[in-house]
């Protein structure tokens, strides 16, 4: 019985730090970047009362009463886990329907800033962003991002270095150019995202920030360049508590029409609708009526039959 004991405290234990040394990276012939990716950064969200513009000049007041600012970035390249040329400072509000985010984007040489305009989902000049593993799983994210000009560009992470640019949420952003910096304000409501229903939220991770001119990223959590995959990597977010579930429902109509006119004329239209409802605050419906097929079966189908 002893003997069986022995065996019993023998195996928890080595199995606790074979569990222990797998939060350990050791991928990286680098140890500083070894350092810095092993190193668990958790920030903690506030609750505000105050709702704030959304004008990207975090001149609001609950700016300044709540949550507190963190920074400390690591460069990710070109010079791997050195410090950044610029300083970056990030800030993260909630209330019962949004999660609002703050980036200071820190700029000594404010002249040279790149404020590029381009189209939704387009990385264009300087950029700052925001990741979050809701599900908890290390393997998916959405992404949240501005430019410095102030076009979002938001994502999905899919598995290892896997993105869906084609997801596009419903949020607001905006940004303003200062005298020694650019700020990035979001707000992303919960319903644009999926988590689990514990009282206390706790979420993977990842903020950003890409210096045009430099080729520059510096990150809040270190990802390696030669990682395996991303999102496993990630800090985490705490602090979210007690967000009362809202059922989401989307529709989303259409209608078509075609008019062909040869030998005689021929009118073809329709109609129907896509949604989704939310069923949890982690599982949605996708449903459909009458989904538009293209063509497919309008097209007549040729069969060869000749030599």
């Amino acid at each position: 019985m002893t003997y069986r004991l022995f065996l019993l405290l023998i195996f928890c234990f080595t199995g606790h730090i074979i569990q222990a040394q797998s939060l350990d990276y050791t991928l990286s012939d680098d140890s500083l970047v070894n350092k810095y990716t092993s190193d668990k950064r958790v920030y903690y969200a506030a609750r505000t009362d105050i709702k704030p513009k959304i004008d990207g000049r975090l001149e609001d007041e609950c700016w300044q009463k709540y949550g507190t600012w963190d920074g400390s970035f690591i460069q990710q390249q070109p010079h791997q886990a050195a410090p950044p040329s610029q300083e970056t400072e990030i800030k993260i509000l909630y209330d019962d329907k949004y999660l609002y985010f703050a980036i200071i984007c820190h700029d000594n040489e404010p002249e040279n800033m790149n404020p590029i305009l381009g189209r939704r989902d387009v990385n264009t000049g300087d950029m700052a962003g925001i990741a979050l593993d809701s599900y908890n799983d290390k393997q998916t994210a959405f992404e949240f991002n501005l430019t410095a000009a102030g076009q979002k560009v938001d994502l999905m992470h899919m598995g290892e270095y896997g993105w869906d640019f084609e997801w596009n949420a419903v949020w607001d952003g905006k940004t303003s150019v200062g005298d020694s910096a650019w700020y990035a304000e979001m707000r992303v409501p919960f319903t644009q995202i999926r988590f689990s229903k514990e009282s206390e939220q706790i979420w993977g991770m990842h903020i950003w920030r890409w210096i045009h001119r430099f080729q520059e990223e510096s990150q809040w959590k270190l990802i390696p360049v030669d990682a395996p995959a991303m999102v496993y990597i990630f800090g985490e977010l705490r602090g979210i508590r007690d967000i009362p579930y809202k059922r989401n429902f989307e529709v989303m109509p259409y209608v078509k029409g075609k008019y062909i006119t040869d030998t005689e004329s021929n009118e073809n239209f329709g109609s129907g609708v896509d949604g989704k409802i939310g069923i949890t605050s982690n599982f949605m419906l996708d449903y459909t009526v009458n989904p538009d097929f293209g063509q497919v079966e309008a097209d007549p189908s040729v069969l060869n039959l000749t030599s």
